[in-house]
């Protein structure tokens, strides 16, 4: 009688290659400040998504969108998302974990060695180098595979989307270098003890506090 029509339908969408211009959750990824103090912007992240393989099932009915088991292969990384959009408000609710290939992931890590040479001060850095710093910063940022891997909240709208860092747990710059001030204690005593250096008595069993107290930036 009203001549309107109010479809419910359920999908199952798979695209074996394709690119896509404009995503703005991309775009704000780039610089969600939990990471990007240690990494700067994740650059590899381009204007444009090419992928080989993209599949999701959604289901939609009176503008709402529900999508369950999305995932995109990329050439440098790999998204898996879930979640939901309404169509006319733009208004989105979507879980989103991105794991980077191993070219992604080795640039990462030489943005953050060249952090933690910055970091490096005074007589701590005889002892320990920006190499082993990366390596636990690193231990927070990747899966047992070894690439990084990023699990994200995004609110907001399709076009201004808010996303937040949901895992890895990660603290602050100064606030991780003072938590593994116990490790690179552990380092610094190895350090000096094949050095034949004699500093290792009284001071020794105090650098995990001094480290803390160093490390001011």
């Amino acid at each position: 009688k009203t001549r309107l029509l109010d479809p419910e339908v359920a999908l199952e969408v798979e695209s074996p290659n394709g690119t896509l211009s404009g995503v703005k959750i991309l775009e704000a990824i780039q610089s969600v400040k939990a990471i990007e103090q240690y990494t700067g912007k994740l650059s590899f992240l381009q204007d444009e998504v090419t992928w080989k393989e993209a599949d999701m099932d959604v289901w939609y009915k009176a503008g709402n969108a529900k999508v369950s088991t999305g995932r995109i292969e990329g050439e440098d990384y790999s998204l898996d998302f879930s979640g939901a959009t309404n169509m006319d408000t733009k208004a989105i609710d979507l879980d989103l974990g991105m794991e980077l290939g191993e070219e992604p992931t080795q640039a990462l890590r030489v943005s953050i060695e060249k952090k933690m040479k910055q970091e490096l001060k005074g007589d701590v850095g005889k002892y320990v180098s920006s190499e082993q710093l990366t390596d636990m910063v690193m231990k927070r940022l990747t899966n047992e595979g070894g690439n990084v891997f990023l699990k994200y909240k995004v609110k907001g709208t399709t076009t201004s989307p808010r996303p937040t860092l949901v895992e890895p747990t990660v603290p602050p710059l100064q606030a991780l270098l003072q938590e593994m001030g116990g490790d690179v204690a552990n380092i610094a005593k190895e350090a000096a003890k094949k050095e034949g250096q004699k500093a290792i008595d009284d001071a020794t069993k105090k650098l995990g506090d001094d480290l803390r107290k160093k490390f001011k930036f």
